[in-house]
């Protein structure tokens, strides 16, 4: 992991000479979501090649990952939830099929609760420690306040966090850009709340992804299609 500034994290990123993908904190936290969500199941495999494979510039904020430690263990509580509720129906349906004759065995008597969500948050610590960390600088501070004062997206609730790091990744690309970078640059966030839908992003956040020729994209999987263009 590289925890930097902003002026250094560009340095890097232009030096690597590779695709970018900044990642918000929903997404890290999707992935251990996957067990008990739909059509997120690539995720899991394109963070793993993303993990082992040096195909992509990983760009966080540190609130990301300040953020993603704070709420890690809820989440790995909600999927230990899911997994108990899945062994419950399983039990039932092999006591029904036994009992009409047609018993079989089924696998989830082998599925440890626990091991699952640990090994699963594991595998997005590789991914964090491929990933490039930038700080957060005082005028990216500064500009994440007035968006949230202001009540402009990503804070149109007024919450400050998102502002900020969405600030930080701004001057980033803006930066990028400006010193002739052509690489593809994908921001990943399943936010929609905050950000807009992926095909309708709020105000100002759809002008400034587009004069800097961002992807905006809500998964990992989507990124790592849209970066192989």
């Amino acid at each position: 992991m590289i925890i930097t500034n902003e002026s250094d994290a560009i340095k890097v990123i232009i030096a690597n000479d590779k695709p970018c993908i900044f990642v918000d904190t929903c997404v890290l936290l999707d992935i251990i979501r996957i067990p008990f969500r739909e059509n997120l199941v690539n995720n899991y495999f394109d963070m793993d090649r993303l993990s082992r494979d040096n195909i992509a510039n990983i760009v966080m904020s540190e609130i990301n990952l300040n953020e993603y430690a704070q709420n890690t263990q809820n989440v790995k509580l909600e999927l230990e939830r899911h997994i108990v509720k899945v062994k419950n129906h399983m039990m039932k349906i092999e006591a029904v099929s036994n009992f009409v004759g047609i018993g079989f065995d089924l696998l989830y008597k082998e599925i440890d609760t626990y091991k699952l969500p640990d090994a699963i948050s594991k595998k997005i610590d590789e991914l964090i420690q491929r990933a490039i960390v930038i700080k957060v600088n005082p005028e990216s501070e500064l500009d994440g306040s007035r968006r949230a004062s202001r009540k402009i997206a990503p804070s149109k609730s007024g919450q400050i966090n998102d502002s900020i790091f969405y600030s930080s990744f701004l001057r980033t690309w803006e930066k990028l850009r400006g010193m002739a970078y052509v690489g593809k640059i994908a921001f990943a966030t399943s936010n929609t709340s905050d950000f807009g839908k992926t095909d309708h992003p709020f105000y100002p956040i759809n002008d400034e992804i587009r004069s800097n020729t961002i992807t905006y994209v809500n998964s990992l999987s989507w990124a790592m299609h849209e970066i192989a263009k």
